[in-house]
């Protein structure tokens, strides 16, 4: 087997692993908060879509859900790319405060990592968040479509 070959099955294989985005969320947010996130949510959507990242409701179907209680959304189920759901609460579930959402570097990755990091900013004492690689706006693949 050539060194090439092996290689690129090592990047597939590190590629459909499951790449983690974890958060912890204290404290419901308050209105004004929650509309600040509300917006980021929506804009981080819209700069996805500029760059050809199709972005579906939870199920990977249908439009995203951003309403005054949450944020509900996942990658294309329809091309294969969606993974886990993320799902983000103005309350507080008391009993799981923490969450986590595999995208398993798929594109909607760019949409789940600005979303946290703008919580982070808006509500630092209630909301922290990290990943299993970087977590940077554009996410793991810099606000890539490819998969």
């Amino acid at each position: 087997m050539k060194i090439s070959h092996l290689r690129q099955l090592i990047k597939e294989e590190l590629l459909t692993e499951g790449y983690t985005n974890y958060w912890d969320h204290t404290e419901d947010f308050t209105s004004s908060e929650w509309s600040k996130i509300v917006r980021l949510a929506k804009a981080a959507i819209k700069t996805a879509e500029k760059h050809g990242i199709v972005i579906r409701d939870g199920w990977g179907k249908g439009k995203p859900k951003i309403n005054n209680k949450e944020i509900y959304l996942n990658g294309d189920g329809e091309k294969n790319l969606d993974h886990e759901t993320f799902r983000i609460t103005k309350k507080v579930d008391p009993k799981s405060p923490w969450g986590l959402t595999k995208t398993a570097r798929k594109p909607y990755d760019a949409v789940v990592a600005t979303i946290l990091l703008g919580i982070k900013k808006i509500a630092p004492k209630k909301f922290t968040a990290r990943a299993d690689g970087s977590l940077r706006v554009g996410g793991i693949n810099k606000w890539s479509n490819e998969y």
